[in-house]
């Protein structure tokens, strides 16, 4: 089984930090891609904004474009986490109302982790992935 690591050019470079945004991943039929952590940072690293609506929606774009990266979508989602920092049920409300956007009446599996803090102390949000699909035929 081989892997690729993907890292977007529309998203900061993580190298620095100690990751990879993507693994793709090609066994047996699929194509599987593992999406670390995204939250709501510029192309830069730092966050625009301190404001949880404002940081979901990021998140959430950053996720797309590391989709993007290994030819996956919204649609091939089928698992995410996400992480929210001092979890109310505001919080979780606007999280919820995103994810009806995304996916409408089938959203992928969802765990949520209510936390104290992330990795940096302006970070209120992150979001990982696992995305599949059928390997186009060669």
């Amino acid at each position: 089984m081989s892997h690729k690591f993907l890292n977007p050019e529309k998203i900061h470079n993580p190298v620095p930090f100690g990751y990879s945004h993507v693994i793709a991943i090609s066994p047996n039929d699929y194509d599987f891609v593992l999406i670390s952590g995204q939250w709501a940072s510029n192309t830069d690293g730092t966050v625009p904004s301190i404001e949880f609506p404002q940081q979901v929606q990021r998140s959430f774009d950053n996720l797309k474009s590391a989709l993007e990266s290994a030819g996956h979508d919204f649609a091939s989602v089928i698992q995410i986490r996400t992480y929210i920092v001092d979890i109310n049920e505001e919080k979780t409300a606007e999280l919820a109302a995103v994810v009806k956007r995304t996916w409408g009446e089938n959203p992928p599996t969802h765990t949520l982790v209510g936390v104290s803090g992330l990795a940096m102390g302006t970070m209120h949000f992150e979001i990982e992935a696992v995305s599949a699909k059928p390997r186009k035929s060669q």
